[in-house]
């Protein structure tokens, strides 16, 4: 025997149908439909029942509803679910039993893995009842009615040994460990989405909405424009669920941001007026603790100006004591040296000469005077002139004698002259006369006399410059002494500086040591740079500045922690239902509580641990009913009800006789509340042992105490709210209306700020060279399209924002372009191309064979009236050409031996 065909295998890393199948429905017993590139046209004759089986698979098995609006194409409600296994009473049996199934594929790109996905519906129906059950189910298993030899461990065959169909609870036998059997369509349609889908409930309706839309028949004969903008806008990927929270928690916390605000507010302003108190006690505070460091340093100031000065004057002082001394020096050796020269020249032969020289002039004089006399005489003396001429001839000698004494004396004057560095007249050849050499003489004697004086004097000078250089010398020594003593001094204050920066780095680092809730970034970097600072005390105090960035990170950091933990417990207020209390009363006075001491009996109680969970909803019931939950608890332990006015509980009342609340409850005061930390554990326990329990044999369940009556007898303490009505799941005593309603905020929220519902397409066509509505008279072609590219751009949006990123790209088309020429088919079947779209259609006369498909699978169905059966013959089409194939069910007829 030929075998039968393998299984087609998945090509795509996204789900992608390979086959649609069913087994005992219609008129058919087992019948397979594969895919190629996800792709299948169903073909025939009208009454071959190729929209039937496009019923009874695409897209009902996606939707799961059995109403006959839903499932028929054409939505005839007189077309129930049961006629499609009974056959209108035409089937031999008065009940059947029958499945729908589809398989979705994909292989992982990364490690070729095939992976599989089967949905299934199983129908009984039985005559007279209609649909007497159905059921769903998904699993990785992979439809196979091979012989069991030849099938794997994940193929399921809803057909047993004996041909049978499996019945729902063999289906779950079947199934089990590779999927699951669901008998509710909510539950099934949930699994579905998350099994290929991941759009969520809304989306994934949406879709499925969508796409029996676009299975209607010949859709493009009736165009509805707002139907296409209704989906178009419905394939809008919905507002992100995390933003919406986000911005319910922003509306929830409003409240307390202001609260928040005014408290951060006033904070602000206290400490903006402790700061003006702080910086006027600082202000004062700093200048007394600067009083003696300022005083200490303006008297080492004033040490370095007065040294600066004492050094610049030692040191002009000692410039001129060089000076001084210098010119001693100088003037001792001109002393001594005119002192020599005067010696020499008084001891010398050059005064000497001098004398003879006033002796040879006096001696000239009377020599001129006798020659006079001599002339005068000559004539008296003519007679002695003979005696004379002896005379006057021993004068002559005389003469010539003392002229050339003259000369001599004036040769050696001259000499005597140029060694004392005298200027005598020049001789004119015939001697100078006795007058000018006294004239000369006396000069130059005065010249002399002028130079010994200007010695003397400057003796004089150089003998008070002495006294000066002495003094200078004295006011050296003295400021010498005042230097010394002044660098003792700078010393002993720097030594005391030095001290008391040692000091104030110990006390720094102790003070950072103690410091527990404000710490320093870095506390060695601190001492370091502060004890820079105490060598030259340049800028602002460091520990000062390090403890003010301490405090603004400290602060900042406190501050972020503040709103965490503000943002914490607003989120745990929310999901624990905001732990409120019960409603307040309208005869309570507002603002009654907001001062009073005490708290509500809930904020001061918890359940014990041994209460189990179905009694806590009874009991916290009961308690509201009695008006105990909300009652005011005050610290004396007298407890009032919850409109603030009727005593429950007296402060002196004692113990009840039995059971009491306190068996069930236990002290649990909430310490964050001010006004609850009043009310002592004793206290609460006191109450609760006030109030009566009811036990099990029926007695009154009525808490005691001044309490009216109110919750039934019973086992306690009962109510008829719903179990966990109030139960938290963590045992407190909370309101579970808190969370409805804050689900019911979401979903107004989520409602408001859906920007789909602000949308509208308005779907248009270009023609002649202007836009006119897409539903307005066309061409069929034209139709088509502009009902064919909303609709599929629609569903390509859907599967694009679906979560999966491997989500399956199917549509379903019933009668597929009735009406439409070749050419506009081809283009819409390219259009699938271009979507990515998958695709089961039904056609009369279509084969879409076009180069613009790829691949698809062609089932041709045919059928006789008088026979319940339907021939399915198929092919296929690769891009290029169409073949034939076998049944995947039914093995090809052997060939006969014989002719």
């Amino acid at each position: 025997m030929t075998p039968r065909p393998a299984l087609p295998a998945p090509e795509r890393p996204r789900w992608q149908p390979l086959r649609i199948g069913l087994v005992d429905l219609f008129h058919y017993d087992v019948e397979e439909f594969h895919f190629r590139d996800g792709r299948l046209l169903l073909r025939g004759n009208n009454g071959t029942g190729k929209s039937k089986v496009l019923a009874l698979t695409l897209p009902f098995l996606l939707d799961g509803d059995l109403s006959a609006r839903r499932v028929e194409p054409d939505g005839d409600a007189g077309k129930r679910m049961e006629w499609n296994l009974l056959l209108g009473g035409e089937h031999p049996h008065p009940e059947r039993l029958g499945y729908t199934w589809v398989e979705f594929g994909r292989r992982d790109e990364v490690s070729g893995e095939e992976q599989f996905r089967t949905l299934l519906c199983g129908l009984k129906a039985v005559s007279g009842r209609g649909i007497a059950r159905h059921w769903w189910a998904v699993t990785a298993q992979r439809i196979d009615h091979r012989p069991p030899g030849a099938r794997t461990e994940t193929s399921l065959s809803l057909l047993d040994a004996t041909g049978t169909v499996l019945s729902r609870d063999r289906l779950v036998e079947a199934v089990a460990g590779h999927g699951m059997v669901h008998d509710q369509a909510k539950a099934y349609r949930r699994a579905v989405d998350e099994a290929l889908f991941g759009l969520g409930e809304q989306r994934y309706a949406a879709l499925v909405d969508l796409l029996i839309q676009l299975r209607q028949p010949q859709l493009s004969k009736r165009p509805n424009e707002a139907a296409l903008s209704r989906a178009l806008t419905e394939a809008l990927p919905p507002m992100d669920q995390a933003v919406i929270a986000d911005v319910a928690e922003a509306f929830r916390s409003l409240d307390e941001e202001k609260e928040e605000l005014r408290a951060a507010a006033a904070a602000e302003r206290a400490a903006s007026t402790f700061l003006d108190h702080y910086r006027r006690y600082a202000r004062t505070a700093a200048r007394r603790r600067a009083r003696l460091p300022r005083s200490e340093h303006s008297k080492y100031e004033q040490l370095q100006r007065d040294l600066a000065e004492a050094q610049a004057g030692k040191a002009a002082a000692e410039r001129d004591r060089a000076a001084a001394e210098e010119d001693v020096a100088a003037l001792t050796e001109t002393r001594a040296r005119l002192e020599a020269a005067d010696a020499a020249l008084r001891e010398g032969p050059e005064m000497r000469s001098a004398h003879e020289l006033e002796r040879a002039a006096q001696t000239s004089e009377r020599a001129t005077g006798d020659s006079a006399r001599a002339r005068d005489d000559r004539e008296r003396a003519s007679l002695q002139h003979t005696r004379a001429l002896g005379r006057l001839g021993a004068a002559e000698n005389r003469l010539r004698a003392a002229t050339q004494l003259v000369q001599d004396t004036r040769l050696r004057a001259r000499e005597a002259a140029a060694a004392a560095r005298l200027a005598l007249p020049e001789d004119d050849g015939e001697g100078l006369a006795v007058a000018g050499l006294r004239t000369a003489v006396a000069e130059a004697t005065d010249r002399r006399h002028r130079t010994l004086a200007h010695v003397e004097a400057l003796a004089d000078q150089a003998e008070a410059a002495a006294a000066a250089r002495r003094d200078a010398v004295l006011r050296l020594d003295e400021s010498e002494t005042e230097l010394t003593q002044a660098a003792g001094a700078l010393d002993r204050a720097q030594d005391t500086a030095r001290a008391a920066g040692r000091a104030l780095v110990d006390a720094v680092r102790e003070h950072a040591a103690r410091c527990g809730e404000l710490e320093y970034a870095d506390p060695s970097g601190l001492l370091d740079e502060l004890q820079e600072w105490t060598r030259h005390q340049d800028g602002p105090y460091p520990a000062r500045r390090r403890a003010a960035e301490a405090h603004s990170a400290t602060a900042a950091v406190l501050a972020d922690l503040a709103a965490q933990s503000a943002q914490h417990r607003a989120g745990l207020a929310a999901r624990s239902g905001g732990r409120c209390g019960p409603q307040a009363p309208h005869t309570r006075t507002p603002g009654l509580r907001d001062r009073a001491p005490g708290a509500p009996l809930w904020r001061l109680v918890d359940f014990r641990d041994e209460v189990p969970d179905h009694d806590r909803a009874g009991l916290e019931a009961a308690l509201e009913a009695s008006g105990l939950l909300d009652a005011w608890v005050r610290p004396d332990g007298a407890a009032f009800a919850a409109d603030g006015h009727d005593v429950l509980i007296a402060p002196d009342t004692g113990p009840v006789e039995g059971a009491s609340l306190a068996g069930v409850l236990r002290p649990a005061v909430d310490h964050g509340d001010a006004q609850a930390a009043q009310v002592g554990v004793e206290t609460v326990a006191r109450v609760l042992e006030a109030i009566g329990l009811g036990g099990p044999s029926g007695g009154s369940a009525t808490p005691t105490g001044d309490a009216p009556d109110a919750a039934p007898a019973g086992t306690g303490l009962t109510g008829c709210r719903p179990a966990g009505a109030w139960a938290a799941p963590d045992g407190r005593l909370a309101r579970q209306q808190t969370e409805d309603a804050a689900g019911s905020w979401l979903e107004h929220l989520s409602a408001a700020l859906d920007y789909r519902s602000w949308h509208e397409f308005a779907v248009e066509r270009r023609q002649h060279g202007r836009w006119v509505p897409a539903t307005g008279p066309a061409s069929g072609g034209e139709r088509v399209l502009a009902v064919s590219v909303p609709l599929f751009a629609a569903a390509s949006s859907h599967y694009a924002s679906a979560g999966s990123p491997y989500a399956p790209r199917l549509v379903t088309l019933d009668e597929a372009f009735a009406g439409v020429d070749d050419d506009s088919r081809a283009k819409c079947l390219g259009l699938l191309h271009a979507f990515d779209l998958d695709v089961v259609m039904t056609s009369e006369r279509e084969w879409a064979c076009y180069p613009q498909v790829p691949g698809i699978a062609i089932a041709q169905l045919a059928r006789v009236d008088e026979v319940a059966a339907v021939l399915v013959t198929r092919w296929e089409w690769d891009g290029s050409a169409r073949e034939r194939r076998e049944d995947p069910v039914r093995p090809p007829q052997p060939e006969p031996l014989w002719a």
